[in-house]
């Protein structure tokens, strides 16, 4: 990898001596001084790799991959001295004698044109100290007193970076609102679409444009953005604010043994229903009659199925037909998250990969079963199901549009609140449905009964600070506000606001939330605290290049939907795709890093 500075007068190349440090894990054998292997983005290139061919370089879209000659950077969107106007990528045959002994025709060797860049790439060991219980509930507004003296007054702003729409970023406005009055710097917020801010953020790193101070981020992006972030104060990771999140969630703020980030959000798959419709004697009568058992919440996804082909256009108590179900299937929203629900309960040794080869286990029948379920229960949807995402699920369902649902708690938040559902006081919960039977190395094995795992679909959103804050005193007591538990209290208790709950006293089931039903309250805080303390939990994938891997399932998986391809077929598509991105990923690393995120055990027993 070749850097020119614009800002040479001769336009000299000037080779990098060796790849960065956070990229030599990536390396395949971590061998760096093979000419084969080139670390772009904190990635490991091999012969002929495009520099940002997708899913390998985490850096560009496919279509800023090598060909391409250059990409345009608004100056509106840098206003810093070094900024870049323009980042060229090319690149040249080069052949050689490899110094590991391989080939010695090497393909293309990139080039990356740039007006300036400083290698950001720090890392930090936390040295925690003892606290008291008087210190910890004090240490955010110690981190407050001490940035407000420092501002001494001056004009200075924080600049924090999110997701498009209501959802996290109107908590993290609302609590900018409140620091400013409080420090008297002032907070602006910059919401890009989502499926942009992944792309803007990794640009922002590698090119040192990025300007935001605080980065509110899906927790599944930590391992690849983790190179470029700075660490969590042993102040704030000593206090309440950290220890009083449940360690399924804390354990989302970390990535190789570093503290980044800090959770402001939990979450997990989970069913709902409507009691008025189950509880219906006429209802519960025409059930049994037809299935010759009574009608109850489901166990299993066979009994799942069997309720919502019942409940399909079936009139409602206000005359309208109703949906069987509601999950999401609009492509490149939620649906993935809702497809590894289905498939959890069927693949006790492995949803994601054979943890000592790294095979995907996606062509197992266990998976095959997943998605013909799911495929099923979008039959039993609304006819408009293929394009309905998951903030569509809570809504609709909030409306009395459907007998069942499956989502985040997002939507046990918005169906209970008596402003936002049509429904409250009406709504019931039910963990995801088991199977009797599992697939595992022997084949398919029989239970005595279901199957049934919690699965933490997605983690939560997190927020993080820059290296290349300007501030990251400020942007940390900015974190730190935002995350305090008072303030996070009241988020998860707002259907809208996107953030679950995740800390042990949003979780007690006897907490009390203003203008709810108690018992509406208290069985979904019980489901949730049920499942996190359930002897086995199943996290989200959570591995470098985490959003190529999803991407790759998510095509595979529409051409299942839409009938290009057969659910086997589909599978055994995305399956290459995933072998395909762990070799050049680095297929030893990245088995590393997933035995690591296997291995760690989310306890339900409180900190001391």
């Amino acid at each position: 990898m070749l850097v020119v500075g614009r800002g040479n007068p001769h336009h000299e190349v000037n080779p990098l001596a060796r790849p960065p440090v956070h990229t030599l894990g990536h390396l395949k054998d971590g061998q760096r001084r093979c000419m084969n292997q080139r670390a772009v983005a904190g990635q490991a290139m091999g012969n002929g790799d495009a520099v940002a061919q997708e899913g390998i370089g985490h850096l560009f879209a496919a279509q800023h991959a090598l060909g391409v000659t250059g990409i345009n950077f608004s100056r509106s969107d840098q206003q810093r001295d070094n900024g870049l106007d323009r980042l060229s990528l090319g690149g040249g045959a080069s052949t050689g004698l490899d110094q590991c002994g391989g080939q010695q025709s090497h393909g293309f060797l990139p080039v990356v044109f740039v007006s300036g860049s400083d290698e950001v790439s720090r890392k930090h060991r936390l040295h925690e100290p003892m606290m008291s219980r008087v210190g910890r509930a004090f240490v955010i507004f110690v981190m407050i007193f001490q940035v407000a003296l420092a501002s001494g007054g001056a004009a200075s702003t924080l600049h924090v970076l999110t997701r498009d729409g209501e959802p996290v970023a109107s908590p993290t406005r609302r609590h900018a609102a409140s620091f400013t009055t409080r420090t008297g710097i002032a907070v602006t917020v910059e919401q890009r679409p989502f499926d942009d801010l992944y792309d803007a953020i990794m640009i922002g790193f590698v090119t040192n444009t990025l300007r935001a101070d605080v980065l509110v981020i899906p927790s599944g992006w930590l391992p690849d953005f983790a190179p470029y972030l700075s660490p969590l104060p042993a102040s704030l990771r000593a206090s309440d604010t950290v220890t009083g999140i449940h360690p399924a969630y804390r354990g989302l703020m970390r990535w190789e043994d570093r503290w980044l980030a800090l959770g402001l959000d939990g979450d997990m798959m989970i069913g709902v229903y409507r009691r008025d419709l189950f509880e219906d004697p006429k209802t519960q009568a025409a059930f049994q009659a037809r299935h010759g058992h009574p009608l109850a919440p489901p166990t299993t996804w066979d009994e799942y199925l069997e309720i919502a082909r019942f409940f399909q256009g079936r009139p409602g108590p206000e005359g309208r037909p109703l949906a069987g179900t509601l999950e999401a299937f609009a492509p490149g929203g939620q649906r993935v998250w809702s497809l590894f629900a289905h498939a959890a309960a069927f693949l006790p040794e492995g949803l994601f990969f054979d943890p000592l080869t790294l095979t995907p286990a996606l062509t197992t029948p266990g998976w095959h079963q997943a998605l013909e379920d799911a495929k099923a229960a979008r039959a039993a949807g609304p006819a408009d199901a293929d394009h309905i995402t998951s903030h569509d699920v809570r809504t609709r369902f909030a409306q009395g549009e459907a007998a069942m649902a499956l989502d985040w708690s997002d939507i046990g938040v918005l169906a209970t609140d008596p402003q936002t559902s049509r429904i409250h006081g009406s709504v019931g919960f039910f963990p995801l449905p088991g199977s009797r039977r599992v697939w595992t190395s022997h084949g398919w094995q029989d239970l005595a009964s279901p199957r049934r795992v919690p699965f933490l679909g997605f983690g939560g959103w997190i927020a993080a600070v820059p290296a290349s804050a300007a501030d990251p005193e400020a942007a940390w007591a900015y974190v730190a506000w935002l995350g305090r538990p008072e303030a996070s209290a009241a988020d998860v208790q707002e259907g809208r606001s996107g953030f679950n709950p995740h800390r042990f006293d949003q979780l007690d089931p006897a907490a009390s939330w203003p203008s709810r039903d108690p018992a509406d309250v208290r069985a979904l805080l019980s489901l949730l605290k049920e499942g996190l303390d359930a002897p086995e939990v199943i996290h989200d994938l959570r591995l470098p290049g985490l959003r190529a891997y999803l991407a790759a399932l998510d095509r595979a998986y529409h051409r299942a939907l839409e009938g290009s391809a057969s659910s086997e077929d589909a599978l055994q598509e995305a399956s290459r795709t995933w072998e395909a991105l762990s070799d050049r990923l680095g297929r030893a690393s990245q088995r590393t890093h997933l035995l690591r995120e296997m291995s760690s055990s989310p306890s339900g027993n409180p900190p001391p």
